[in-house]
């Protein structure tokens, strides 16, 4: 029942992605060609990747097949932020984004045995609340600084860990919350916020290009000094338990700031 639920759920939430002839303000063929380029040739690569590592891991079909699956409906969600023509068709559609948030989890969790009621209602109170946050809240620096404060915590204190429970010993399930995160940000900025002039997609400007690598240098200018005391934690195991606090402090310290710049490093780059 649950499962037949969610699929009318997607079908709805697919008819503007695809164009079909009954949805209102349908985006143009032509316009659509390159999104369907794009998804045609992610969801083979997918595939294609997907297969090869199971196999390659072990990984019974009874868990690749919905786990792979679940990657597939979230790789059309991730492209739209990309493509103008198809984001403004999701303009003012926060219920769209919540039902586009949860697919991927119930689509494997459903089929695993990793189905939590909780966990659905987690994720769909997380989605809600921010695909709304500018329809309550007004786009003035102090509710921009609150959004990313939110999803700064979202990440740092692993909310998707306990939720994206995994079926297989090692298979780290939690990454689908952090890229349906990432598009979903990306929505909530470009369509809700209004965010103009960013540019947003996947193929960088040489301009871009040089951002990107004048700031890498900046971060390694500060990775490296960080990373020594990293190398010496790793040769004390009792450093946590350990009795001098000098060496509890640095490993602390170290923790928390692999903890921040990732998180810049992922939102920089996302």
């Amino acid at each position: 029942m649950t499962q037949s639920r969610v699929a009318r759920a997607l079908v709805r939430a697919a008819s503007p992605l695809m164009g079909t002839p009954d949805s209102r303000n349908a985006i143009p063929r032509a316009k659509l060609s390159g999104f369907r380029a794009a998804l045609l040739a992610g969801w083979t690569a997918l595939s294609a990747a997907g297969l090869l590592y199971a196999r390659a891991k072990g990984i019974p079909a009874w868990v690749a097949l919905p786990v792979l699956a679940a990657f597939l409906v979230e790789y059309p969600f991730y492209l739209v932020p990309a493509f103008a023509e198809v984001r403004a068709r999701f303009e003012h559609s926060p219920a769209w984004l919540v039902v586009s948030f949860v697919a991927p989890y119930v689509l494997y969790a459903t089929n695993t045995g990793q189905f939590r009621w909780r966990a659905l209602a987690q994720l769909a109170a997380l989605a809600a609340v921010l695909s709304l946050w500018y329809t309550i809240l007004p786009g003035a620096p102090l509710a921009d600084g609150a959004f990313l404060a939110l999803v700064a915590a979202v990440v740092l204190r692993g909310y998707f860990d306990p939720i994206y429970t995994s079926p297989y010993p090692g298979l780290h399930l939690e990454i689908l919350g952090h890229v349906a995160l990432t598009r979903l940000c990306a929505m909530v900025m470009l369509v809700e916020r209004r965010v103009r002039g960013v540019g947003y997609g996947f193929m960088p400007s040489l301009a871009e290009w040089k951002i990107g690598v004048r700031h890498f240098f900046y971060f390694v200018v500060a990775a490296i000094p960080l990373a020594w005391p990293r190398a010496w934690c790793a040769r004390v195991p009792e450093c946590p338990r350990g009795k001098s606090r000098l060496r509890l402090w640095v490993c602390f310290g170290w923790w928390r700031c692999r903890r921040n710049s990732s998180f810049a490093a992922c939102y920089k780059g996302g």
